[in-house]
């Protein structure tokens, strides 16, 4: 006969310890928490996007921005808002190097300046009418801008010089309910890597601290490793929050990923995926094989797309194979955040 001691010393053996109710991992700010933004190069939208002449309207961070170019063909990003009342400035026109209100013909120079009011003489421009002026790089098929009054960081160089490659721009055509860092988390998560994507590395080099590496706005690993029987060296780069490049070697040829990560509005991504190869004189070839990295990259990412549409992120108890995606997370939290353009673009 079984006592009462003795069944509670039982019952206790087999009750399971309770889970600690708050989570182990310190969270990391969203996109807009707190009014601010990470201070990254974002792309806006295609080259091909904005035409000479036209103004191209869209949304960006928690507002409006505008694109144009001017007379030689340069573009620039400025606040959609015209400060005399808070007309869309997408709606208007381009008229020489000036973007031009639609409401009162007020006229805004690529400095963001207001150089003229639709009256002319009689009224000259305030001189606190002004637009936001976002700094601005065209690159690579893309119009990029940066969250700050001037850039704290350069787009970077691939391995080969912009007028050695061939270049492959696309979308990934599905807008992602994460911000782009988010997505940016993927390339150091060495676990997801493997049992979503297939990809085999060799334990002992993946555990090692050499393999990931991180300056004050960008982070790297390169690992050799086998996807689908296919082996290849890599590197991946996080640059700032909002896009990482990919530089392999596969069968002795180098070829080049990069996804750029546009943030229509926080907690949203717009991916557009750029594929390159080096150029060899045979440009039919060479088209094939930018092409081919672009398949490539966006099937990656497709086989992403159910995770990331349902995905409530935020840091957990990491394990052994987490060691570089920890480390990406302290990145993101020391990561500068600021918002100048507030009051311009809402």
């Amino acid at each position: 006969m079984t006592t009462s001691s003795s069944a509670q010393q039982d019952q206790e053996t087999v009750t399971a310890p309770v889970a600690p109710l708050r989570r182990a991992g310190r969270p990391i700010p969203a996109e807009g928490a707190g009014g601010v933004f990470t201070q990254s190069w974002f792309p806006i939208c295609q080259s091909t996007d904005v035409i000479p002449g036209k103004v191209f309207g869209t949304t960006f961070l928690d507002g409006r921005i505008v694109v144009f170019r001017g007379s030689d063909g340069v573009a620039q990003v400025l606040s959609a808002y015209c400060p005399h009342l808070g007309t869309d400035l997408g709606v208007g026109s381009v008229v020489d190097d000036t973007v031009v209100c639609a409401l009162h013909r007020w006229q805004f120079d690529r400095s963001g300046a207001c150089t003229r009011t639709g009256t002319g003489l009689r009224d000259a421009p305030p001189a606190a009418a002004r637009l936001f002026r976002f700094p601005t790089v065209e690159r690579w098929g893309l119009i990029w801008a940066f969250n700050g009054t001037e850039p704290l960081w350069e787009l970077p160089d691939l391995q080969f010089p912009d007028d050695e490659l061939v270049i492959h721009v696309g979308e990934l055509g599905t807008m992602l309910d994460v911000d782009p860092w988010v997505f940016c988390c993927n390339t150091v998560d060495i676990q997801h890597l493997e049992a979503l994507h297939g990809t085999e590395y060799d334990p002992q080099v993946l555990l090692g601290d050499e393999a990931f590496t991180a300056t004050e706005f960008s982070t790297f690993i390169e690992l050799k490793c086998a996807r689908y029987g296919t082996a290849m060296h890599y590197k991946y780069g996080v640059w700032g929050t909002s896009f990482f490049t990919l530089e392999a070697e596969i069968g002795g040829r180098w070829y080049g990923v990069v996804d750029a990560l546009a943030m229509p509005s926080p907690g949203k991504t717009r991916t557009y995926i750029l594929g390159f190869a080096q150029k060899t004189g045979d440009d039919l070839a060479d088209a094939a094989q930018a092409a081919s990295a672009f398949c490539w990259e966006r099937d990656v990412l497709i086989e992403d797309l159910p995770v990331f549409q349902n995905l409530h992120f935020r840091p957990g108890p990491p394990t052994k194979s987490d060691r570089s995606v920890v480390k990406f997370y302290e990145y993101l939290r020391k990561y500068p955040r600021a918002h100048p353009s507030a009051d311009f673009i809402n």
